[in-house]
């Protein structure tokens, strides 16, 4: 007898990753003994009716698990080129204890199946089967009635698993859904069908196109696009929206796949339906916050670049269709910031967010560039004459004054122009960022000139910030390499003629522009931070000039004027980096005289009195330089440890002029006389303005009538000139 006799050609076969649900039905459906598990078309493990039974007594959530996690592996099998014949084989899976033998190819690819009842239905064909043969057939068919009995059982325990399933997809929050493949009628839907769809299980039943119907029309020709490509690749998982009876609509996520039987057939269409409503509403959430400004609602810079690239692409297709891009600051925000606090600050963003959201159009689009910058993008732009419009109707809409903690705040904006047509000059992954550039550029000398102002970007202005750029990276290295020089110019004490001393004057000494005066450089360094720096290398310079002057002329009582800028008074250093120049250089402090702008007084904080008096109590003189020009305030004046008041340069120019009777000067050394402070006049050109200064009881003066500005060599020889012209006079 043949052994090909004892072969199932035709055995079940599934792949591994198939899940054990779907694996049992096919046991129960076909009614065999076992499935062979293949992965990559080879034989991986076979799964019995027995293994099914074990797996729901034995393991939890056993429904969740595909077969490759449950068989065991390296089945034993046979290969067809080394088979025996019929009785060793039956020895064999006797010996092996085996119900079932796998047959494979070389490459381990499934070619049958044998099991006891294949053997004997083998013998029962053979017409020349022996006795012993017989009787061993007769015991394997005993076997067989025995495993039918067995099969019958499994086919209890599989009804009840078949219980437990639908318990469970009932318990799921899900749909899950089947269809036939041919007619598409629903084969199975779950309880949860209601929960998402609002519709009971037998209106689909009875309903063959309501599952189409509930989907939302603009929706449901990429749904039959998916539905016609399962069949191509196998599955789907697809998201649309879905209306409910109550007019709602939901987001769902449809994921289904082709079931196929053993020869490749599609024999079912299995699915589950996943409600993301709420994901997609976090999603969409997200996306808004990407694209608006979380403070003001407006649009984010990120949204304003991307309409910015798309205007540059029309404007290139179509260049009738002009815009412009329009780059606002507010005017003393950080005034406000810092004088009425952030929260303030904040809403004051928010009521001017309001006042330009007023003003927007079809075809613009208003954003929140950062900090307290605003851009508008203008769209469908006739020519420049409209931009030019609109940035003076913005500023008419934030003149009225806004209401913050129940005072008048008055905000006005400088504005940046920068004309579309620019966007041609630039490469094209830079167009927009370089447009953008040349509206900031703009704006930047829109506020140079004054509040409330625009300016309209021209090349000239991108090669003055490239120069200004430039410039700044040399006072980096400058105050690295200290290429700074000190010039002092005398101080006279009017009423005697003797020299009271020097205030000493920074100029750089750059190393192939020459010497730079400090009114080309020193407003950069205060904007950039770089003035700390530049501030601590003066004082030092000037206290070891005037120690070494005083080793050399031993009993002169000449003093030092030095300035401090903004940045490095409310340094929190200040007094520790002042003591230590003293005690380095054995320089005493009454020595030494401090000019400090008015712009830095102009909060009159606690900290300012205490920095101030901690200077005076080391004996140093405090000047308050540029009175009248800045933010004066004689309300605190008083209050504050000034020595001296320094009268700025502008009203002395106008002394000794015809019909000037210098009543300005007048009424500041007459205030410093109340205040027990000495006057300091600076700019002394002519005869006739000193004569009048003095006729006013000015005490100090300098300027050029004196002498100007000098290096420390040419400073120690003054002294000398001006002692023995004293002495002479």
């Amino acid at each position: 007898m043949t052994v090909e006799w004892a072969i199932d050609k035709y055995p079940q076969i599934v792949r591994a990753e198939t899940n054990v649900t779907e694996a049992i039905a096919t046991l129960s459906q076909t009614q065999a003994g076992c499935i062979l598990v293949v992965e990559s078309e080879k034989l991986v493990g076979i799964f019995t009716a027995r293994d099914a039974i074990e797996l729901a007594v034995s393991t939890a959530n056993w429904q969740e698990l595909s077969l490759a996690r449950v068989i065991s592996p390296n089945p034993i099998a046979l290969k067809v080129t080394e088979l025996p014949n019929i009785s060793v084989l039956m020895d064999l899976m006797q010996h092996q204890q085996l119900k079932y033998l796998p047959i494979v190819t070389v490459d381990y690819r499934v070619y049958g199946l044998v099991s006891l009842k294949s053997i004997a239905e083998a013998w029962q064909k053979s017409a020349v089967a022996s006795k012993q043969e017989l009787e061993i057939v007769k015991q394997e068919l005993n076997e067989c009635k025995n495993l039918e009995a067995e099969l019958q059982a499994n086919q209890q325990a599989l009804s009840i698993n078949q219980e437990r399933l639908d318990s469970i997809f009932d318990s799921i929050e899900d749909v899950v859904w089947s269809v036939d493949p041919h007619k598409f009628q629903l084969l199975y839907l779950n309880a949860a069908t209601e929960q998402i769809y609002g519709r009971t299980i037998s209106e689909f039943l009875g309903n063959f196109n309501l599952r189409r119907e509930v989907i939302v029309l603009e929706d449901r020709q990429r749904v039959r696009e998916a539905n016609k490509a399962l069949y191509s690749i196998g599955s789907q998982d697809i998201e649309y929206r879905i209306w409910r009876p109550n007019g709602e609509m939901r987001w769902v996520r449809d994921r289904a796949r082709l079931i196929l039987d053993n020869l490749g057939n599609t024999i079912r269409i299995d699915g589950i339906v996943t409600d993301i409503t709420e994901r997609k509403q976090a999603q969409q959430q997200l996306e808004y916050d990407a694209f608006h400004d979380g403070l003001t609602g407006l649009a984010s810079r990120r949204l304003l670049m991307e309409r910015l690239e798309r205007a540059i692409d029309r404007s290139q297709l179509q260049p009738a269709r002009g815009f412009a891009l329009l780059f606002l600051d507010l005017d003393g925000f950080k005034v406000v910031n810092d004088s009425l606090g952030h929260l303030v600050g904040d809403r004051l963003l928010i009521e001017v967010a309001h006042r330009l959201q007023k003003y927007e159009r079809e075809n613009f689009i208003i954003a929140r560039h950062g900090g307290d910058e605003f851009a508008i993008l203008l769209e469908e732009l006739a020519d420049l004459k409209e931009a030019i419009a609109v940035a003076g109707q913005i500023q008419q809409i934030l003149k009225p004054p806004l209401i913050l903690n129940e005072r008048e705040v008055y905000v006005s904006a400088s504005i940046g122009i920068a004309l579309g047509d620019r966007a041609n000059l630039y490469a094209s992954d830079g167009r927009a960022t370089n447009l953008l550039r040349d509206a900031d550029t703009a704006m930047y000398y829109a506020k140079s000139r004054g509040k409330g102002g625009y300016e309209v970007f021209t090349p000239s202005m991108h090669t003055e910030i490239l120069q200004r750029l430039e410039l700044e990276h040399d006072l980096r290295l400058a105050i690295e390499r200290e290429e700074f020089v000190l010039y002092y110019q005398p101080i006279i004490c009017l009423a005697t003629q003797r020299l009271w001393g020097f205030e000493a004057l920074v100029r750089w000494q750059h190393p192939w522009q020459g010497l730079i005066s400090p009114d080309k450089f020193i407003p950069l360094a205060e904007e950039t931070g770089l003035s700390v720096a530049i501030d601590r290398w003066v004082l030092r310079t000037a206290c070891c000039q005037l120690r070494s002057w005083q080793e050399q002329l031993p009993t002169t009582t000449l003093k030092v004027s030095v300035n401090l800028s903004g940045n490095q008074f409310f340094q929190p250093d200040l007094i520790e980096v002042f003591d230590r120049v003293l005690g380095e250089t054995g320089l005493k402090g009454s020595c030494l005289k401090l000019e400090i702008t008015e712009s830095v007084m102009i909060d009159n904080s606690p900290t300012t009195s205490v920095v101030l008096e901690q200077l005076r109590s080391r004996g140093v003189q405090l000047c308050l330089d540029d009175f009248g020009t800045g933010y004066s305030s004689l309300s605190y004046l008083h209050s504050l440890p000034f020595n001296l008041l320094k009268i700025d340069r502008s009203f002395i120019e106008r002394l000794g002029t015809e019909g000037e009777k210098g009543e300005i000067v007048k009424a500041i050394v007459a205030l410093g006389s109340n205040l027990g402070m000495d006057t300091i006049a600076e700019g002394i050109e002519t005869k006739e303005q000193l004569m009048q200064l003095k006729s006013l009881n000015c005490a100090y003066g300098q300027g050029f009538w004196f002498a100007k500005p000098m290096n420390s060599r040419a400073a120690i020889g003054f002294v000398g000139d001006w002692n023995a012209q004293n002495i002479k006079n």
